[in-house]
């Protein structure tokens, strides 16, 4: 069974729950009106295996309450980023990238 961390380059080092750690940061903003997180996910590739592992991800995130409302998708028809006051007030204040 798939076992979702987080962790940085190399796990031996120390890893954290994803469900506790996106929970955090979910009550975190709740507090924190005016924050906004960027989180970088380093996923291998696109491979299947590594698509499983982002999807995985996706849903424990989804399963956070609040947390995927929260979360900022950029639109192509726009051709360009809100700034961060209109993150904040359209209450999209997660950016998440995957490379």
């Amino acid at each position: 069974d798939l076992v979702l961390k987080f962790c940085h380059g190399w796990c031996l080092a120390g890893s954290r729950d994803p469900k506790e750690l996106l929970s955090y940061l979910t009550a975190f903003l709740t507090v924190n009106k005016g924050e906004v997180i960027i989180l970088e996910f380093e996923i291998g590739s696109s491979e299947v295996s590594d698509i499983y592992h982002l999807l995985t991800l996706w849903n424990v995130m989804s399963n956070i309450d609040g947390f995927s409302n929260m979360v900022y998708v950029y639109d192509n028809k726009l051709g360009k980023w809100p700034t961060l006051g209109e993150l904040v007030e359209t209450n999209k204040r997660i950016i998440l990238f995957q490379h």
